[in-house]
């Protein structure tokens, strides 16, 4: 009869819950940014056209999210990310022609 050899290091009752904690988290950051940026699109559209900073925190920010879900998620994560960032990028484009 054989036995499994288990490393007494190895936590395996923690790991899924601070993983679960973590995508949360990072969800939540994602709404948050979308739905502020969802506003300034929908009620304060000129701040965006007008506010260089605005558009670059824009830019970088949907840069790192899309930077963060190709290393730990799936492709649906990383498909609105990009479209999410391309989205950025061609608006703060028009707002400088």
């Amino acid at each position: 009869m054989s036995s499994l050899a288990v490393e007494p290091a190895i936590s395996l009752g923690h790991q899924p819950l601070e993983s679960l904690a973590r995508v949360q988290s990072d969800s939540l950051g994602l709404i948050v940014f979308g739905a502020a940026y969802l506003h300034v699109g929908i009620f304060e559209p000129a701040t965006f056209a007008s506010s260089l900073i605005v558009q670059i925190f824009a830019v970088v920010v949907s840069a790192s999210y899309l930077v963060v879900s190709i290393k730990y998620f799936f492709i649906h994560p990383v498909i609105g990310s990009g479209i999410g960032l391309v989205c950025f990028l061609a608006a703060a484009g028009l707002a400088h022609t």
